[in-house]
């Protein structure tokens, strides 16, 4: 559609690869690395994961009862060095695999196991991990937006598609005010008697 290219705010996303190539500023989804580090402790018992889920949490808790929505480069500070403290730690229980002795097909790289690609990513995208704590607009979970898009996606599945392009255009604009309505705590069924009306709820 054509939006990525033309968007200048901050994308918050699952860490797709080809996400990174536009040219905009980036932030991780926190929700996604919760379930994967719920994975990792799942799989392997490795504390290192269950501290880092912890350490996320807490993060998130400390920007919400923050006065303006952002931490202080002090506190900010000190949860980085934690941060980087346990991806160090998942280092140690989680070496690159060099070689594959198992493999057949000898070309390309070594394909390494889930948690370290996870610990990779951390890593490397350290700062999208935590745009957070310091970047009012960003959130630590894009779900909201998620959750706004399951629905149309499960009526394009299930209900047999959209059978008109003005039909799909009138089911967005519907699911779009709707969707706005509850992010404001308007009353649902008010509004839409107003709209009826011809009048539209304040957005004081």
């Amino acid at each position: 559609m054509n939006l990525l290219p033309r968007f200048k705010g901050v994308a918050v996303h699952d860490g797709w690869p080809s996400y990174y190539r536009f040219n905009v500023q980036h932030a991780l989804c926190n929700a996604h690395h919760l379930r994967e580090l719920e994975f990792v402790i799942d799989s392997t018992g490795q504390q290192w994961a269950q501290d880092m889920m912890s350490l996320l949490v807490k993060m998130n808790h400390a920007v919400d009862a923050s006065e303006d929505g952002v931490l202080s480069q002090h506190v900010a500070a000190s949860y980085r060095r934690r941060y980087r403290e346990l991806l160090e730690q998942g280092r140690q229980h989680n070496p690159q695999r060099l070689t594959d002795l198992t493999r057949k097909d000898k070309r390309g790289g070594i394909k390494q196991s889930t948690t370290y690609n996870l610990i990779k990513r951390l890593e490397q995208h350290a700062d999208d991990v935590l745009r957070f704590m310091h970047d009012a607009r960003v959130p630590f979970t894009n779900n909201l937006a998620e959750r706004d898009l399951r629905m149309p996606k499960l009526k394009q599945k299930v209900c047999g598609c959209y059978r008109s392009f003005a039909g799909a255009q009138a089911y967005c604009s519907i699911r779009s005010y709707i969707g706005t309505l509850q992010k404001q705590s308007k009353d649902l069924i008010q509004a839409l008697t107003m709209l009826f009306s011809g009048r539209m709820p304040s957005t004081g």
